[in-house]
């Protein structure tokens, strides 16, 4: 077992580095509430080095939607706007239908418990 006093040797500069953060850190924070109280009447702090910019990247051609897959875009939008506001009962319901039934029903299902609720 380590004697107390090499453990506390070992501890003190780790100890010492964390009090040295705090510190810091409590001068920022400060720092920054006079800055504000003050209303910006003090020289402006210093700006921070700024990353160079990424180089652009060149733009993808959008592909072509079909017909089909358009509509079932719209379906989905669709049906997932209906069901956002219901409760998860009912939304277990339409989801129950739309497997079952298809989903223009269970959207229409989903306006009619939209209704009641």
């Amino acid at each position: 077992m380590p004697q107390p006093k090499s453990i506390a040797a070992a501890l003190e500069p780790r100890v010492r580095a964390f009090v040295a953060e705090i510190a810091n850190l409590v001068q920022s924070q400060i720092r920054d509430v006079l800055l504000a109280q003050l209303g910006g009447r003090t020289a402006a702090a210093p700006a921070k080095p700024r990353r160079a910019a990424a180089a652009p990247r060149a733009a993808r051609a959008a592909r072509p939607v079909s017909a089909k897959q358009r509509r079932a875009l719209v379906l989905q939008g669709r049906y997932l706007g209906s069901i956002r506001t219901l409760s998860p009962a009912d939304r277990e319901k339409v989801k129950a239908l739309r497997e079952k039934a298809g989903i223009e029903k269970a959207i229409a299902l989903a306006k009619e418990l939209q209704k009641k609720a």
